[in-house]
């Protein structure tokens, strides 16, 4: 298997340790690489004394715009329909 070689690191800034909601959001995606070597992980951290959040480690998406573009639309869906 190769595994796809793009993986993008980057925050979602500080709005908690909300990393397994995030995940909930995208259980679609694997949280560790699948048969195809994709996966798409949120993680829960500190980043200064008293901020915390979550990151994101994906090879899903080719850039984090594309990632924002699914996460407007997954957070629009979640709020219009599943609530």
């Amino acid at each position: 298997m190769n595994a796809p070689e793009n993986i993008l690191y980057f925050s979602l800034g500080n709005i908690g340790y909300q990393a397994e909601k995030m995940q909930k959001l995208f259980n679609d995606y694997s949280f560790s690489p699948n048969e195809n070597g994709y996966y798409l992980k949120f993680i829960n951290e500190n980043y200064w004394a008293n901020n915390e959040g979550v990151s994101v480690e994906t090879n899903c998406f080719q850039s984090e715009d594309h990632f924002n573009e699914y996460l407007k639309l997954r957070l629009l869906w979640n709020y219009l329909y599943e609530e």
